[in-house]
């Protein structure tokens, strides 16, 4: 490793035998949780208002998940580095699946948010653990690389799953949809299982202050920075939809754009940011999003809709990345459990958050979407802002290798 946890790693030659069983097995786990996932998620609230919940129970029930996998996610952050990532991967897992399975009983609102509380925890352990795991495995010179290919996996599964949910339910009914989802984690649990175990590594010594317990200073500015602009990605996901069919568009065909510039974009920018440094991915596809934001702001019909998917996916799925890789950059190695925990909850908060500020904002402008979703990308510039001052000030300006400032 170079000095600078930034700089770009040498190549060297190695066998890939060493790391790519289990980054194949990663995959199938990483593709296993995200197809579960968002099988039982786009269909669940259909679910809950068969079952006869008002419109503001429904709401409740759906935000026990987030909510779960966010009080949680501390805790997995403290434990992972002690007791090893695998062990959350399969106890998330198996709680996905006996999460999944519970749905079908449901009956009541009480069973309804515990179930999505315990779900919660399994989502937060996961996550978490999964790309601990792909970190663990990768080659120091191809981390970006892996990490990048591994969020592909993500997206694929999550752009099948809906559109398979609903034609389940259609055909078979809502059981049936919870059977396959808890099947589907079943996949991603048999995969976690056949993955070896990573080799701890050696507690980096030194005196820590109490709090780095679930906080680590050192690698909270991409954090901090991609939570800025999760905030405009939760404003998204809460409201496109409804943008979109005011303007007349597509709401399902935005989303899959949006999906498959994501897939193009990582193979792409994940190889360079091995090759460059991680800055020089992250300060073009951030400006990138950005970009992505403002057209959407400016659309006014269908097509603009689209293009904005597209600039967006390309920038947003790129940097989240790069982002994800520097967080595992910039911890000691011991610590890399926790650094990944931090990342997805300051992402958690933004999604969550940014959903709720985006509609407080509209009921303050009138729904106006353009509005709403151009305040939300000044959140993310303040993020872009945060990472060129924090960069700079590290004496990391120089995007190019063996270039200090």
């Amino acid at each position: 490793m170079p000095g600078n946890p930034l700089d770009p790693v040498e190549p060297h030659t190695e066998t890939p035998r060493a790391w790519l069983r289990d980054f194949l097995l990663t995959c199938g786990a990483r593709f296993g949780l995200f197809f579960a996932m968002f099988l039982i998620e786009p269909v669940f609230p259909v679910y809950l208002k068969n079952m006869g919940m008002s419109s503001f129970m429904i709401g409740v029930v759906m935000a026990a998940f987030p909510l779960g996998a966010t009080w949680i996610r501390p805790l997995v952050g403290a434990y992972i580095d002690r007791l090893g990532s695998k062990v959350f991967l399969v106890g998330g897992l198996t709680i996905f699946i006996t999460a999944a399975t519970g749905y079908i009983w449901t009956g009541s609102v009480l069973v309804a948010l515990l179930l999505r509380t315990y779900h919660g925890f399994g989502w937060s352990g996961c996550t978490t653990s999964i790309g601990t795991l792909v970190a663990d495995i990768s080659p120091d010179h191809l981390r970006g690389t892996l990490i990048s290919y591994s969020g592909a996996v993500s997206t694929v599964a999550y752009s099948i799953a809906p559109a398979v949910a609903f034609k389940i339910v259609e055909w078979y009914g809502f059981p049936t949809v919870f059977a396959s989802g808890a099947a589907a984690a079943g996949f991603g649990l048999l995969s976690a299982v056949l993955i070896p175990s990573p080799a701890k590594a050696k507690p980096t010594p030194r005196r820590r202050r109490w709090f780095e317990t679930f906080i680590l200073p050192a690698s909270i500015m991409p954090a901090v920075s991609m939570g800025l602009l999760g905030i405009s990605r939760g404003s998204i996901i809460a409201f496109l939809s409804l943008y979109a069919l005011e303007m007349g568009g597509d709401p399902g065909i935005w989303f899959s754009v949006f999906a498959v510039a994501v897939v193009v974009g990582r193979p792409i920018f994940g190889p360079l940011s091995d090759r460059k440094g991680r800055p020089f991915v992250v300060i073009p596809t951030y400006l990138l999003a950005l970009v992505g934001m403002l057209v959407l702001v400016m659309a006014r019909s269908p097509m603009m809709l689209l293009v904005s998917a597209a600039i967006l996916g390309f920038g947003y799925g790129s940097v989240h990345a790069a982002l994800m890789t520097m967080a595992v950059d910039l911890a000691p190695r011991d610590r890399w459990g926790l650094s990944m925990a931090q990342y997805h909850l300051f992402y958690d908060l933004a999604i969550g958050g940014g959903g709720v500020l985006a509609g407080i904002m509209l009921n303050f402008t009138g729904n106006n979407y353009p509005a709403m979703f151009l305040a939300t990308t000044v959140v993310g510039l303040g993020g872009f802002v945060l990472f060129l001052v924090k960069h700079r000030a590290a004496g990391r300006a120089t995007l190019t290798p063996g270039n200090p400032q």
